[in-house]
């Protein structure tokens, strides 16, 4: 297991001082990043390769809110590579010890020339040890909108320079980012989930719409689906959230 410290800024809340969902989503990735650095394979040695990993899948589940100043852990480890699909939990940990975010991912190992996914090869394979499964409840990498639920689309967002990273793609927290913006006031988030379909680049846009259902148990879900002009989907983001 990979880990770092850090304390929750300011700068991560919103105006209810709540932790953004982007914020969340940035520890998890920027210790995924720390821990392959941490093992030699960082950005310049997967560039050398040509090869790159590309995030399919998020689930994270929020136990409970973060507090502004508030000492966390971050940690992350991989469970399975099968073929081309690398598999990774992540925790993040209160000064206690308690668990307070725990996720899932799957990750693509992908060919920076074609675009296509690759077999994971032994001499990148050697740099992660397996380790044990988060237990959690697993939910299916495929973020759908539930049949009957009416989407309302909403104005367009265009991509902005300061969302591209060093891949020249979008980076995973934008689009969560650009999600946000459809959760309603006073509610907060216990579960985000998002499928990654298509990579968005500095100068295409954005096209939300937006679906929502109340269940019976008092949840809201929400879900966004960033598309383009013609309708086909960069990424699905899904919100369960309360008040």
């Amino acid at each position: 297991m990979y880990s770092f410290e850090s304390k929750v800024r300011y700068s991560e809340l919103n105006e209810e001082r709540i932790v953004r969902p982007e914020a969340i989503v940035n520890y998890l990735q920027d210790c995924t990043t720390f821990h392959s650095d941490s093992l030699g394979a960082d950005v310049d040695f997967y560039k050398n390769e040509k090869k790159v990993w590309v995030l399919n899948s998020w689930q994270i589940e929020i136990k409970r809110q973060m507090n502004a100043g508030e000492e966390i852990t971050v940690c992350t480890w991989p469970y399975d590579f099968t073929g081309a699909y690398g598999h990774r939990n992540f925790i993040i940990r209160d000064s206690a010890g308690c668990d307070i975010v725990q996720a899932n991912t799957l990750w693509v190992f992908t060919d920076m020339i074609t675009g296509r996914p690759v077999k994971l090869p032994d001499n990148i394979a050697k740099f992660y040890t397996l380790e044990e499964k988060l237990d959690m409840n697993y939910m299916d990498r495929k973020v759908k909108v539930p049949e009957g639920v009416q989407g309302i689309p909403k104005e367009q967002v265009p991509v902005r320079k300061y969302f591209i990273d060093s891949n020249g793609h979008v980076n995973n927290g934008k689009y969560i980012a650009c999600a946000e913006e459809y959760i309603p006031d006073g509610f907060k988030v216990e579960r985000i989930r998002a499928e990654y379909k298509r990579a968005a680049k500095y100068g295409d846009t954005f096209y939300p719409v937006v679906y929502r259902q109340d269940d019976e148990n008092g949840k809201t879900h929400i879900w966004v689906a960033l598309n383009d002009e013609g309708d086909k989907t960069y990424a699905m983001v899904q919100f369960d959230i309360y008040k």
